[in-house]
């Protein structure tokens, strides 16, 4: 019982502290959740891109601003980490920055979406 005691002060101190052992800290474990929430965030808005792809004639949407994220149904997502950039019509860049300041490129970043009118034939039978 008093092991079980020593341990739960232990790690009390170490997570009130901020510090902890190794280079585990309160701070690391706050950017670590950030940055996932940033990750998916982007994995998010590159599958609404895309879908606005297949939903607005093939365009890409010229620009990332609040309208266009409320049209995307994603009002209450904080993209303040992320850089859009649209390259073609068919062909746009999203980068999230994480807190170490690393770059986070989106699954369809830098890449042309396929034509949609070699999806619109049906196949003959």
């Amino acid at each position: 019982m008093f092991v079980r005691l020593l341990l739960a002060m232990a790690l009390a101190v170490m997570f009130f502290a901020g510090s902890g052992i190794d280079g585990f800290s309160i701070k690391s474990l706050r950017s670590s959740i950030s940055d996932k929430e940033i990750e998916t965030n982007t994995v998010i808005l590159d599958s609404a891109i895309v879908s606005w792809y297949c939903h607005h004639s093939g365009v890409v949407p010229d620009h990332i601003d609040v309208n266009v994220i409320k049209i995307m149904g994603l009002e209450d997502m904080d993209v303040n980490n992320l850089t859009y950039t649209k390259i073609a019509d068919n062909k746009f860049t999203l980068v999230a920055t994480l807190s170490n300041k690393s770059k986070l490129y989106s699954a369809n970043s830098n890449k042309d979406l396929p034509d949609l009118a070699s999806y619109s034939t049906t196949p003959s039978k």
